[in-house]
């Protein structure tokens, strides 16, 4: 059985709901910091919005995997400033952690963020989940505390920094160019 990481499109709301309703209560609660429902995480309004309305592949980007035609993660990248930073997140079905899901949709954001000339991502994840904390330290994200909220990490990366750290793991696709 293989896995395919591909673009998100608005034909994919409803399994990506049904992935978010999956989704482990502790995995929901880290991934989306213990602050939405999963009513308002599955609902229309928000699906079509992020998946439809806003997914242009410049200012809001969503990869997806599939195994068997179900979704088992998803990132997305949001430009959040003028200054070309993207908040970047992703998640996995919580019974597949382990498995490499989350490096790949990593590298699936690095190759789009060169593709398209994006500059830098950052995110913010609790500090209670050392599996995000150490894939972010792998790729040479820079963390610091949250000032606002002690059970919060920030990191920050340049997109080229990244792209660095993806050729010295060997996690590159051959025959990506940058954009211009």
């Amino acid at each position: 059985r293989h896995a395919l990481l591909r673009p998100a499109t608005k034909d994919d709301i409803e399994a990506i709901g049904a992935y978010i309703t999956h989704l482990s209560g502790d995995d929901r609660r880290t991934r989306y910091m213990g602050t939405v429902t999963v009513d308002y995480l599955t609902s229309r309004e928000r699906l079509a919005r992020l998946y439809d309305d806003t997914l242009d592949y410049r200012q809001h980007a969503a990869f997806i995997v599939e195994l068997d035609d179900e979704i088992i993660g998803v990132a997305h990248a949001f430009r959040i400033d003028e200054a070309g930073t993207y908040e970047v997140s992703f998640s996995r079905r919580s019974d597949l952690r382990g498995q490499g899901i989350g490096t790949q949709l990593k590298r699936m954001l690095i190759e789009w963020g060169e593709m398209f000339a994006q500059h830098y991502y950052a995110t913010t994840y609790r500090n209670e989940n050392p599996r995000m904390r150490a894939l972010f330290d792998r790729f040479g994200f820079a963390s610091k505390a949250d000032p606002d909220d002690p059970s919060t990490v920030i990191y920050t990366a340049s997109v080229a920094d990244l792209v660095q750290a993806s050729e010295r793991m060997g996690l590159r696709r051959q025959g990506l160019a940058p954009a211009a």
